[in-house]
């Protein structure tokens, strides 16, 4: 049986002053975050299934973006999924 590869939203992300996290984007229709982080080898950038809005109100007002993603998107259980990047 051949498996059909998942379509993932599309996100418009902006910016945020971070120094781990370039962007961050949220799709209500599908409580998808998607977080792009900074990285020595490049740019990662991940999508998060079924988080609240609330969550996302709360990063935006976070002190620390990259800690706070840390702490409540990146180990907070919702399910991950790394998003390949242009070549």
């Amino acid at each position: 049986m051949q498996q059909v590869a998942q379509t993932r939203p599309v996100i418009n992300v902006l910016g945020v002053n971070s120094s781990s996290v370039d962007g961050v984007g949220y799709d209500a229709a599908t409580q998808t975050l998607q977080v792009n982080f900074k990285g020595k080898d490049g740019p990662k950038s991940y999508q998060y299934d079924k988080v609240p809005p609330d969550l996302v109100t709360e990063l935006h007002k976070a002190e620390s973006i990259g800690s706070f993603v840390n702490k409540h998107v990146v180990r907070g259980g919702f399910k991950t999924h790394k998003l390949e990047q242009p070549k």
